[in-house]
């Protein structure tokens, strides 16, 4: 391979992953907002209907769990998995959630919102920050949530008690 193509390839690959970063960041934000009732909803095992259910992490222990209303799409990325919900695998995972918040983390719910304030969904998860985007073709795009730190892990994350939400 000639190296002095080598700094070229790097230039062309960088620029085509800023230009792809910067696409995303142009699409308009929804809102991923902490609610006590939702919380209290998934808590309860309580299963939405018409709607699609997305896990992070384990299928067995899973890191958190969004609920997509059937009216909108999950663009596919590889940061969330469907599963199919019923009441007794949401009761399964809430025995995980007790004993993962007994040890560190302390589990939250809320509304997942459209750039025109349309409700999109629902989310619980150890972590209050998200980013939700929405695509030219109405696809949502959700990331991994995270604490205010940028952590995905809750052990250590001093503020994340402190910033929860009951309304």
């Amino acid at each position: 391979m000639n190296l002095s193509r080598c700094p070229a390839v790097v230039l062309i690959v960088f620029l085509l992953a800023a230009c792809a970063a910067c696409s995303e960041a142009r699409l308009p934000s929804g809102s991923w907002i902490s609610r006590r009732a939702v919380a209290q909803d998934f808590e309860q095992a309580r299963v939405f209907p018409d709607h699609t259910y997305y896990y992070i992490g384990s299928v067995s222990q899973p890191d958190g769990v969004i609920a997509i209303d059937q009216r909108f799409r999950l663009r596919e990325v590889k940061v969330w998995a469907q599963i199919d919900m019923d009441e007794a695998r949401m009761r399964g995972w809430q025995q995980w959630w007790r004993a993962d918040a007994f040890h560190r983390c302390r589990y939250l719910g809320g509304l997942i919102l459209l750039p025109d304030g349309q409700q999109a969904g629902y989310w619980y998860s150890p972590f209050l920050h998200n980013i939700v985007k929405v695509t030219e073709n109405g696809e949502l795009i959700i990331h991994r949530p995270h604490s205010a730190s940028g952590a995905t892990d809750c052990e250590g994350d001093s503020d994340m008690n402190s910033r929860f939400l009951t309304r």
